[in-house]
């Protein structure tokens, strides 16, 4: 039987409507941040005329005050603006689940499903960016709010009776917590999505160094294909059928690939050119079965592109750990909810899980890398599967 071939105008056409999708968050953040500041600026308001009533405040201090109870006011069409916001990208990544799901049922490759393959990871990107950016946002006016008291009359009106005016302790506190809060949601963040990545090193990447993103994915799979061979013993360099098979299996799965570097450099004691390349996946399962699949297939060498200081305070732990458990197999799993490091390890065939759990320094927070990437779209051929949640190994 012929597979009916399917055009993205007939997909938006027929999915328009499907826009709760299971696994979607519904909630709308926004919707109660925008009431927060509409109730605040109201009470703000009333306890003003409270104080004129009682003689506190005269009519020039009332309109300063009222001035600036609207501005706050008019703060809350920032959180309006991002409900709405909340509304559509959750319409977007409905019919990006659709669309997806669609193009699972086209077996036959050909130039419509690379359209709506390309379609798809634009999509995906668009709103993941969108939904960062609103995300950020967010914080920020949060964070505006909470320096003005929450919102309402932000300045201290003087007189016989200022009380209930919030201590500057009290504010700095509140200051001092949402701050750290937000540092934390931003490496929770950060560990998620490497998480969901691995990273490919040491991989012979030819004898003369290149900078040309689709000279090195070439490289790339030339690497992955010649490690394939050596692990089947294939005759000419060339892996069995079934190998191939199952390597662009695991590579059609690669959502993105990400160069740790401008160009490949010379690898130590080694001939070759080499630069790490990270592989990301649509989640951490798919990329723990892809992580696997290379181990087995390629014999490669591979690890969670945790951001440079996380990664550094994880080789710190794991050299230390090794002189501790001498001839095992150490295993390192980042717990981010409670910052720590929950530190395993394999002797003799058996797992001795949790032997050590070791607090994460503050020096964790700052999530940048210290590496250029550069960004090549994953062809055919040059997609993979890798499961993000793996430990950091040593």
């Amino acid at each position: 039987m012929s597979n009916k071939r399917v055009s993205i105008s007939d997909l938006m056409k027929e999915k328009r409507g499907l826009l709760k999708q299971p696994g979607i968050i519904t909630t709308n953040r926004f919707s109660v941040l925008a009431k927060q500041a509409t109730a605040a600026s109201a009470k703000g308001r009333d306890r003003l005329l409270s104080l004129k009533r009682q003689g506190l405040v005269g009519d020039e201090e009332e309109e300063e005050e009222v001035e600036e109870g609207r501005e706050v006011n008019d703060g809350s069409e920032v959180f309006v603006t991002l409900e709405k916001t909340e509304v559509e990208i959750k319409e977007a990544k409905g019919l990006l689940d659709e669309i997806e799901k669609e193009m699972e049922k086209v077996s036959e490759d050909g130039p419509i499903k690379t359209i709506l393959g390309k379609m798809a990871q634009w999509m995906k990107r668009t709103t993941t960016i969108q939904e960062n950016t609103a995300s950020v946002i967010l914080d920020e006016v949060a964070k505006g709010r909470s320096k003005t008291g929450g919102g309402g009359v932000s300045k201290q009106v003087r007189g016989n009776g200022g009380g209930g005016a919030p201590q500057e302790g009290n504010r700095k506190g509140r200051d001092e917590e949402g701050e750290a809060d937000t540092r934390k949601k931003k490496f929770i963040q950060a560990v998620k999505e490497a998480e969901k990545s691995t990273l490919v090193f040491n991989l012979d990447m030819g004898n003369v160094p290149v900078m040309n993103t689709a000279t090195m994915s070439r490289y790339f799979s030339l690497a992955l294909k010649a490690k394939a061979a050596e692990v089947d013993g294939g005759v000419n360099g060339e892996p069995k059928g079934e190998t191939v098979t199952q390597l662009d299996d695991t590579l059609s799965m690669v959502r993105s690939m990400d160069y740790f570097g401008k160009t490949t450099k010379k690898a130590k004691d080694k001939e070759y050119f080499t630069i790490p390349v990270k592989l990301a996946f649509k989640d951490k399962d798919t990329k723990i079965a892809a992580e696997q699949n290379l181990r087995k297939l390629c014999k490669v060498s591979c690890t969670t592109p945790y951001h440079a200081t996380l990664r550094d305070f994880i080789r710190t732990v794991v050299d230390e750990c090794k002189g501790k458990y001498r001839d095992t197999f150490i295993q390192a799993k980042v717990d981010a909810e409670n910052m720590r490091l929950r530190i395993s390890y394999l002797e003799k065939g058996e797992w001795h899980n949790d032997v050590e759990l070791v607090d994460l320094p503050d020096s964790v927070y700052d999530t940048a890398n210290k590496v250029s990437r550069f960004t090549a779209k994953a062809g055919r051929g040059e997609r993979m599967e890798t499961g993000s949640g793996e430990p950091a190994r040593g």
